[in-house]
């Protein structure tokens, strides 16, 4: 037996963060509260409602309410269009396996096959396949499921129903919050990369290690996936500004977030390409000069004080903000013969350059509106030209 297979299964895992301090898990928890909230507020008024409607399939309606509010990062609209897609495909489906093949373990599976392809070839999205599936097994196989079609359809629409009314009215999520939150994560990975980087220069590449334990490779994949999600939020902030009544004095501030956004998405990005370009040179054992690993702590320090400062409003001291063009000049000064050293040269001195300009941009002179549209309301930024009332 392999008494190292354990171990390499464990680093194959996806990247998961457990809590391992107290104020890590009272934070998390905090930043919880409000989706069980509405979580729990969707599935009691769905259970209610569809009794009232249907009378029957009362499980099947909180199920598809939570499904629809999409705790992750695709909590959006389109999602419910993509669900009710699935939902009636899959029913349908299933309808069809119980009165032609039956009801068994075999059937299940058939059944499950061919929701997902028919789903995949009139929809052609990961979302409503998967839900399709779902829905086909679920009504198949669980207890009390069964029933006339249009009940179970019906519960299901009034699952996704629930889940938008609590959504946009009874319980919205504040959007400015959920984008702070969001760039505040994605600046503190950007951060971690950048230690991890400046630490594997210092100390050296630990090349025994497969990528998956390598810190400065994990902390990339990591900003990658947080640069992804921070994406999806801002673009589920403008639409909760849009379409959310009691969020609509949000929407000032939720374009100010979204130009930020917009404004470290490259420097984030410009982070990951650093990190990756470090571990290639740690790999071949090429060391680069201390200009850059200076440039690399300056550059780390400058965007967490940055970030915080962008996110609160805040013009930054000039003591905490020094102007970036000491470093640049010493990084440009540092010769360098090797391919990937150029590549990191010059990546370093592009985050450096692009840290300056946010400041210039952001605090010295700040756009009104993304170039192209209007200055004279926010409203018809966030609301596709059309002013709100």
């Amino acid at each position: 037996m392999d008494l190292h297979l354990v171990p390499r299964l464990v680093r194959t895992l996806p990247d998961v963060e457990i809590s391992d301090t107290g104020e890590l898990i009272r934070r998390r928890a905090r930043a919880w509260v409000w989706p069980a909230l509405q979580m729990g507020i969707a599935a009691a008024v769905s259970w209610w409602a569809v009794n009232q409607v249907a009378g029957s399939a009362a499980s099947y309606a909180p199920i598809t309410a939570i499904a629809a509010l999409g705790l992750g990062r695709e909590r959006r609209l389109r999602r419910s269009v993509l669900l009710v897609s699935g939902l009636v495909l899959g029913m349908i489906a299933a309808e069809v396996a119980t009165g032609v093949i039956g009801v068994g373990w075999w059937q299940i599976g058939v059944c499950m096959a061919v929701a997902a392809i028919v789903t995949g070839a009139l929809v052609g999205r990961d979302l409503a396949v998967t839900y399709a599936a779902i829905n086909a097994v679920v009504l198949l196989a669980t207890p009390g499921s069964s029933g006339w079609l249009p009940n179970r359809l019906i519960a299901g629409l009034v699952g996704v129903g629930t889940a938008l009314i609590v959504l946009l009215l009874v319980a919205p999520a504040r959007p400015a919050h959920l984008v702070r939150h969001r760039l505040g994560r994605a600046a503190d990975r950007a951060a971690a990369a950048l230690e991890a980087t400046a630490e594997s220069l210092e100390h050296g590449l630990d090349v025994d290690r497969s990528g998956d334990e390598r810190a400065t490779l994990a902390r990339a994949r990591r900003l990658d996936d947080e640069i992804e999600q921070s994406h999806e939020t801002v673009a589920q902030a403008v639409e909760l500004v849009r379409w959310s009544p009691w969020r609509r004095s949000d929407a000032a501030e939720v374009e100010r977030l979204r130009c930020v956004a917009q404004e470290l998405r490259p420097a984030h990005r410009t982070v990951s390409t650093i990190a990756r370009l470090t571990d290639r040179a740690g790999l071949l054992q090429i060391s680069p000069p201390e200009p850059i690993r200076h440039g690399i702590c300056h550059a780390g320090a400058t965007m967490e004080t940055l970030t915080r400062d962008l996110l609160d409003g805040s013009t930054p001291a000039g003591d905490d903000l020094e102007s970036a063009s000491d470093a640049v000049e010493q990084l440009m000064a540092a010769e360098v013969d090797h391919a990937i050293l150029i590549a990191l040269k010059e990546e370093v001195r592009g985050l450096l350059a692009d840290l300056d300009g946010i400041v210039e941009t952001v605090f010295d002179d700040p756009p009104a509106t993304p170039a192209g549209l209007r200055a004279d309301s926010v409203g018809d930024i966030v609301y596709g030209n059309h002013t709100r009332p």
